[in-house]
């Protein structure tokens, strides 16, 4: 009687497998977080310039338009983020 045993080194693959699961899980992650983030921020950023509009004030004016800036600001840097992560 005559036994072949095959001796095989999985630990590449399952690297590469615990790769593919952290990259789904980053993945999924970043949407659910873009989607937390932007949402809010278009309500703000849009908030913001309906104040400026109609508020004439000058330093309410300005407050009003520094969170219109400042929201565009961190709605462009999610959307890097973003935009990075689907590159990756």
């Amino acid at each position: 009687m005559c036994k072949i045993i095959k001796i095989r080194d999985i630990t590449d693959l399952k690297r590469l497998s615990e790769s593919e699961n952290q990259n789904r899980v980053t993945s999924l992650l970043t949407a659910s977080v873009s989607h937390e983030l932007l949402t809010p921020l278009k309500c703000i950023t849009s908030f913001g310039q309906e104040l400026a509009r109609l508020v004439t004030h000058s330093k309410l004016k300005y407050k009003a338009e520094l969170i219109v800036s400042t929201s565009n600001l961190v709605m462009s840097q999610v959307k890097f983020l973003l935009d990075k992560n689907m590159l990756d």
